[in-house]
């Protein structure tokens, strides 16, 4: 999937849901799960009545601007998360996530990806080009 850089940044839909394990928690317990959503913010957070697992301690994405930034404390969740391609078809996949629930205040982004998602893609920026391409890293 090649897709244009957004204002520079390399911006690309990613569909967030609740974590496999939620899943079949709800599914044995015949719960409704909350429907798969394209973005995720503190609000949606609220919404999909994610549970958080505690806190844990997270630098270097909040805007910090110290040369050695403090880690802060933020609640995570548990999460599934799917990139597809401009059809719809699914290129990277995880099912269970650990997520940082935060407020990113921005309007071009509402999800931040971390290495932990990273690792599952093999990503080429062009900035000559201003595209991005995410290819699954199992091809």
């Amino acid at each position: 999937m090649v897709v244009p850089l957004l204002h520079g940044l390399p911006l690309v839909e990613v569909r967030i849901g609740h974590s496999d394990a939620f899943r079949e928690l709800c599914e044995r317990n015949l719960d409704p799960v909350p429907p798969d959503i394209t973005v995720i913010d503190s609000a949606l957070v609220r919404r999909l009545r994610l549970r958080d697992r505690g806190v844990c301690r997270v630098r270097g994405f909040d805007g910090s601007l110290h040369a050695d930034p403090v880690a802060r404390e933020y609640l995570n969740y548990d999460i599934s998360l799917v990139i597809s391609d401009a059809e719809g078809v699914p290129i990277v996949r995880i099912g269970d996530l650990q997520s940082v629930g935060a407020p990113l205040n921005c309007e071009d982004y509402e999800v931040l990806l971390g290495l932990d998602v990273l690792r599952h893609c093999t990503v080429t920026l062009s900035f000559a080009e201003e595209t991005v391409e995410i290819l699954s890293a199992c091809r």
